[in-house]
């Protein structure tokens, strides 16, 4: 964003700005990438961070504990559908 504004306040004009929506994808061995690209970003982005693996269906899945380990941000594991 150009004018420093958080994703999903106003602007100073009155209009509201688009919440910024990163989507990131790894494979299983992404794992340790993905736990240091959270690691090293801030905590107040005002993104929503959307990370999709490729993995096993009938394995269950630790990603959602291994990344919020990792960061303050809430993390949740979606298996249909969330509101971002």
């Amino acid at each position: 964003m150009t004018n420093g504004n958080v994703a999903g306040q106003v602007s100073k004009d009155g209009t509201a700005n688009a919440p910024v929506i990163v989507v990131i994808g790894a494979s299983a061995g992404g794992v340790q990438a993905l736990q240091s690209f959270f690691d090293g970003i801030s905590q107040n982005t005002g993104s929503a961070f959307i990370v999709v693996v490729h993995l096993d269906p009938q394995h269950r899945s630790e990603l959602s504990s291994l990344v919020g380990a990792r960061t303050r941000m809430p993390v949740i594991q979606v298996e249909k559908t969330a509101r971002l």
